[in-house]
């Protein structure tokens, strides 16, 4: 097996087998959660996907039960509500749909709170804005980067009178979320 990104289907074949995230760590060394789902079999295999990963499923399995799973690993790994996504001052809060800062609720339609939920798993990241358009409406075929510009003055409008600004743009290239 080559040492490729860990897909969910891939599994080193021994323990000896060389293995590498698409990060180039672990999560116990500081990277991104990993769970892997795989039809490996023999507890060797198990064994060697637990080197790389935080926890194993096998195939074929229930979606509930991996979902289970990648919850408990984010509790782990973030040491929190799975549902809460932070930066700054700003908290949101995927299972409930609501917003936060400083302390003060913040209304968002359900664009806007898709818009913010993009930044905040992407902070301190500038990203295009057919990023976010892929990311928030689901393609890039219509390219209206006015839209993009428009639903980023809503929230920026939204979170400004709250606070010091976070969505910043940088210019010919697209936006980023960091503290000024």
């Amino acid at each position: 097996m080559s040492s490729g990104p860990i897909s969910s289907s891939s599994i080193p074949p021994s323990p000896t087998a060389p293995v590498s995230s698409s990060h180039g760590t672990s999560r116990a060394a500081g990277g991104t959660p990993i769970l892997i789902v795989t039809r490996a079999k023999t507890v060797e295999d198990r064994v060697a996907g637990l080197e790389v990963a935080d926890d194993y499923v096998l195939k074929p399995a229930d979606p509930s039960e991996v979902v289970a799973r990648a919850r408990a690993i984010l509790r782990r790994t973030r040491g929190g509500s799975v549902g809460d996504l932070t930066f700054a001052d700003v908290v949101l809060d995927e299972a409930t749909h609501e917003v936060v800062r400083d302390g003060r609720a913040v209304e968002l339609t359900p664009t806007e709170f898709e818009l913010l939920r993009f930044f905040l798993l992407n902070p301190r990241r500038v990203v295009s804005k057919a990023e976010i358009q892929d990311a928030v409406w689901g393609d890039t075929s219509s390219d209206d980067a006015s839209t993009v510009e428009t639903y980023v003055s809503y929230l920026r409008k939204k979170l400004d009178r709250l606070g010091p600004p976070l969505i910043q743009t940088v210019r010919l290239v697209g936006y980023v979320l960091r503290e000024s």
